[in-house]
């Protein structure tokens, strides 16, 4: 789809994610963001060279890296380097949004605002940590499988709080 011209003052938004194999919800995720910016504007970080990517790739930023055994210190090495990517992509962009490929960021419609205006706010405070819900599959009330081509928040409608997904992922400066 064709992007709209910007005004002047619209911040300039990368939006970054890593993933191993992950043939459903990366779709989803470079689909969803793919409708704020261009998919030259998408980061795709890949854990090995051997893994399997779906055609929706095309024209995003995909930067292979070698494969990491997970083992003692591994997540704390895999954040630091996730840090200075974001800290790398912010000489070329106004804002970074990094997260998990499962996880989406939302405007809500009771604000007032769209996501970009709201992910730029960004550059006034540095660095925002979103509200997050957890969706919960409630098998006694919804079906069993998701299905891709159907909006998620028609298939799940139950979700909870949980405070470690609400983490700096938007940033304008390093974190």
């Amino acid at each position: 789809m064709p992007q709209a011209a910007k005004p002047a003052d619209t911040p300039r938004i990368a939006f970054a994610t890593m993933v191993g194999d992950e043939p459903f919800f990366l779709p989803l995720w470079i689909n969803h963001y793919a409708r704020f910016v261009p998919k030259s504007q998408l980061f795709i970080l890949v854990d090995g060279p051997d893994r399997c990517l779906p055609a929706q790739v095309q024209g995003c930023q995909v930067i292979v890296l070698p494969h990491v055994t997970p083992g003692p210190g591994w997540d704390r090495a895999r954040w630091q380097m996730i840090s200075s990517f974001v800290a790398m992509l912010l000489y070329r962009f106004d804002v970074v949004a990094f997260n998990d490929v499962d996880e989406i960021l939302l405007a809500d419609p009771d604000c007032g605002a769209d996501l970009l205006g709201l992910i730029g706010r960004a550059r006034e405070v540095g660095v925002i940590s979103p509200f997050a819900l957890e969706l919960l599959h409630r098998t006694d009330l919804e079906p069993a499988a998701l299905h891709a081509e159907a909006p998620i928040l028609s298939q799940r409608r139950y979700a909870r709080i949980n405070a470690s997904y609400c983490k700096p992922c938007i940033t304008a400066r390093a974190v």
